[in-house]
């Protein structure tokens, strides 16, 4: 997907700058008026507006298709660690990589202890 993609944002970057060249040529050739010359300004920032949106576009359906692609093995790995915890009696599991923790015992969660000791 990110191929077909880039590859599409590729051609319309190639098509602009063929566009702004022939503009360009036009210019030297004393073939536009200044008039022309800004019209000709105008739809080629409009291209390139087009091609930003695009990049915006194609960020969007690259992040969608990952997590389409991600949670359902995300959400097994997780049913995983939670069974292993309840199994073995665990309270809390972390990844000693990256020291994340992975999983928790709702009952350790401490947090009206401490609000109690702020007195909030």
């Amino acid at each position: 997907l990110q191929k077909q993609l880039q590859t599409k944002g590729q051609n319309m970057v190639q098509a602009l700058q063929a566009k702004y060249q022939k503009v360009q040529e036009q210019v030297a050739a004393g073939g536009m008026s200044p008039k022309q010359q800004e019209e000709e300004a105008k739809k080629l920032q409009a291209e390139e507006a087009k091609i930003g949106a695009y990049q915006q576009e194609m960020q969007q359906k690259l992040a969608k298709k990952e997590a389409d692609l991600l949670n359902p093995i995300l959400t097994k790995v997780d049913t995983a660690i939670k069974a292993v915890a309840k199994e073995n009696g665990y309270n809390a599991i972390f990844d000693t990589g990256t020291q994340v923790l992975l999983y928790a015992d709702e009952n350790m969660d401490v947090t009206a202890l401490v609000k109690a000791k702020l007195g909030i």
